[in-house]
């Protein structure tokens, strides 16, 4: 069944403006930003200093934590043990070992993230590899549950305001195939 683009552009940032309120607060959260403790209104000064000393930010340990061990390494294919793919090589050329850390901590707050690979606008046979928050793209599949890859999805050039308006659609679309 074919894609109707603007249909799909509708979907991809009511679904951005949807989800906002939901990763916003995680990344509040993983800031240190967040509501403090529940305060009765009868509560006296000595419990009001327990409570605001009570409050300690555990979620950005538990995301720095697992996020450590997250590192892609090498890559190389399935019996051929010793030699590096030549995949590799796109991997370091597009500097992702520097930036494959925010692709993780994303993942790890939020829930996903996402890792655009398009053509090079110049030499088209080289990848360009970046990440991009789930704050800023949604994907379309056609069935979430069991698809590995995103049929499209869309990217917003900046996340829209966290006053719930939307922000003008600047974004740009990306057509993804499996094929």
């Amino acid at each position: 069944m074919p894609i109707d683009p603007v249909e799909a552009a509708k979907k991809g940032l009511d679904e951005i403006a949807s989800e906002r309120t939901r990763l916003d607060k995680l990344d509040d959260y993983d800031k240190g930003k967040h509501a403090p403790p529940y305060m009765p209104p009868t509560a006296d000064a000595e419990y009001k200093l327990l409570a605001e000393r009570a409050v300690t930010n555990w979620v950005p340990l538990l995301v720095k934590t697992p996020a450590q061990a997250l590192a892609v390494e090498n890559y190389r294919h399935q019996g051929k043990s010793d030699e590096t793919a030549p995949e590799w090589a796109e991997w370091q050329r597009n500097r992702m070992d520097a930036r494959q850390n925010a692709v993780h901590r994303a993942a790890l707050v939020y829930g996903q993230s996402f890792v655009v690979v398009l053509p090079d606008r110049v030499e088209k046979k080289r990848p360009v590899i970046r990440g991009v928050s789930p704050r800023r793209m949604w994907a379309g599949y056609v069935d979430p549950a069991s698809d590995e890859f995103p049929v499209w999805a869309i990217e917003m050039e900046k996340p829209p305001p966290r006053t719930g308006r939307r922000s003008p659609p600047s974004c740009t679309t990306t057509r993804t195939s499996t094929s």
